[in-house]
């Protein structure tokens, strides 16, 4: 988590070194209790009390969310997916709309593109997370899980153990999964919120969550784009390119987010539902493309897939762009990406066709 506020800190460059020429002026707004990570959003209006009540009502939607999506805990008066994973086996449990559409959204996803992405991967993933928990707290403690531990945890991982039933708005397992929404959670929820924003009169915004970017219209100074930056897999603290977007998200995935050491290796969070290893092909993949949501989505996917089926699985988004970045550091971008890249001549400045 620490690399990613990193990354955060490097987008922010590009938020606020831009002079204002309109007499909307620029706001920010921060906070940090929601999706374990620091999200920020700017955006231009002339009036500040219009922003920031706008703000506040952004970061109650990401309150809410985050409860409806923490797996840890529990909440008074709400099911979640902490909820369901304690309950639903033993008994189906009636759920929010908020919460069984996006159960039925992401199901859907998975079997129409199965192979990297799986949120019924639960019980693999806590056996990471509690590894690297405990690696965190006590170095000396820092190890792997071993094999037998894994696949024993991979027993019960499929999401066609999730059963939806839509004239009762239940959720019931019919083995003992564990739901994990964190590849897509984060964008989905940022999604959200960013279509909040646009159906208000805050739509020149930029909403960076935790590396999660969203933004809306273009900022309103001489600028025709926003300056997003992505961070250099091998020093997080400098830039590896520059992209110019808007009405639009970009996300990265990289094996320098989250991790913990282990005899001097990085472990990273990113887990291969083949090898239930951390995948190991690339060191970030970035995806550009209109939903977050589905950038979130497809940025996990394509950084566990080889280069060729991360290809094959793109051709199914034809308004979407990647660019993978390799252990040596050296990068390819689909055409659709290069378009926004600093590094092949886009600006911020120039209206593109």
């Amino acid at each position: 988590m620490k690399k990613i506020i990193a990354t955060c800190c490097i987008l922010c460059m590009f938020f606020i070194i831009h002079p204002v020429y309109a007499i909307a002026q620029k706001w920010r707004y921060e906070f940090f209790d929601t999706f374990d990570t620091l999200i920020t959003i700017i955006a231009y209006h002339e009036s500040e009390s219009v922003f920031t009540e706008h703000a506040k009502e952004v970061h109650k939607l990401y309150q809410l969310y985050h409860k409806y999506f923490d797996i840890h805990n529990e909440y008074d008066g709400l099911v979640n997916l902490a909820t369901l994973n304690r309950l639903a086996y033993s008994e189906a449990q009636k759920v929010d709309e908020v919460l069984f559409t996006f159960l039925k959204y992401i199901k859907q996803l998975q079997e129409k593109y199965p192979g990297a992405v799986n949120i019924a991967l639960g019980n693999v993933l806590k056996v990471w997370h509690d590894y690297r928990e405990q690696a965190l707290s006590d170095a000396a403690f820092a190890k792997l899980p071993s094999a037998e531990e894994l696949h024993i945890a991979a027993t019960y991982t499929s999401i066609d153990n999730m059963i939806l039933d839509e004239q009762t708005q239940t959720v019931s397992f019919d083995a003992p999964i564990r739901l994990d929404a964190g590849a897509i959670a984060k964008g989905y929820t940022t999604e959200l919120v960013a279509q909040y924003l646009e159906n208000s009169n805050l739509t020149s915004f930029i909403i960076n969550a935790g590396g999660n970017i969203r933004t809306g219209g273009k900022p309103l100074d001489e600028r025709a784009y926003w300056g997003v930056g992505i961070a250099d897999p091998t020093n997080p603290n400098q830039l590896y390119d520059t992209v110019y977007i808007r009405e639009s998200s970009l996300v990265t995935s990289g094996d320098y987010q989250r991790f913990y050491v282990v005899d001097g290796v990085h472990v990273h969070h990113i887990i291969d539902p083949v090898t239930l290893y951390p995948a190991n092909r690339f060191r970030s993949v970035s995806i550009f493309t209109k939903d977050s949501g589905i950038a979130d989505f497809l940025s996990t996917a394509l950084f566990i897939l080889s280069y060729e089926e991360g290809m094959a699985l793109l051709e199914h988004f034809p308004d979407s762009g990647a660019m993978w970045i390799d252990a040596d550091g050296k990068s390819i971008s689909s055409p659709l990406f290069e378009t926004i890249q600093k590094s092949k001549e886009a600006s911020s400045l120039t209206e593109r066709p």
